[in-house]
């Protein structure tokens, strides 16, 4: 069963139509929020933090979205689009994950910590620079040392 990309609560509205609305005439006022949206923006940044979108990242990431979530390709394509087009305008991590916090629990963030993890690990190296940028995300997303270790742990196991 695909996971619920809200939790347990959340808008009815499918994908498309949530794109469809993004880009209609009369929501260009209105600013595009959906948590699957902000989840991307911040596994974008994670990938492109060290200047090198690797396509390992990218296949990672795709991988996430179909396995996960059950999206095709051409969701998949429109949803990065948006993420990029999204994380393009503002670089400012606080902003979406404040927004993250807003709609996710404890465990979906935690579930967020671990395909950060993936991401970071995908390139088989983690960098001082990335282990910085993973324990500010733990703050921001108001993880604790246990959730945030044992998302670390799960995404290790998991590429090996």
């Amino acid at each position: 069963m695909a996971a619920d990309l809200y939790g347990t609560t959340g808008p009815t509205m499918s994908f498309f139509e949530r794109v469809r609305l993004f880009f209609s005439s009369e929501s260009k006022e209105a600013t595009y929020e959906d948590p699957m949206l902000y989840r991307v923006v911040l596994l974008l940044e994670v990938a492109m933090f060290d200047d090198d979108f690797d396509d390992s990242e990218k296949a990672l990431i795709v991988r996430l979205l179909e396995n996960k979530y059950q999206l095709s390709r051409p969701e998949i394509e429109d949803l990065l689009a948006l993420a990029e087009a999204k994380r393009a305008q503002s670089h400012d991590i606080f902003a979406h994950t404040s927004r993250i916090n807003e709609w996710l629990s404890l465990e979906d963030r935690a579930d967020l910590m671990k395909e950060i993890w993936q991401v970071i690990f995908a390139d088989d190296k983690l960098t001082p620079q990335e282990d910085h940028l993973a324990r500010r995300l733990r703050t921001l997303l108001r993880l604790d040392h246990q959730h945030w270790a044992q998302a670390k742990l799960d995404a290790r196991q998991q590429q090996d």
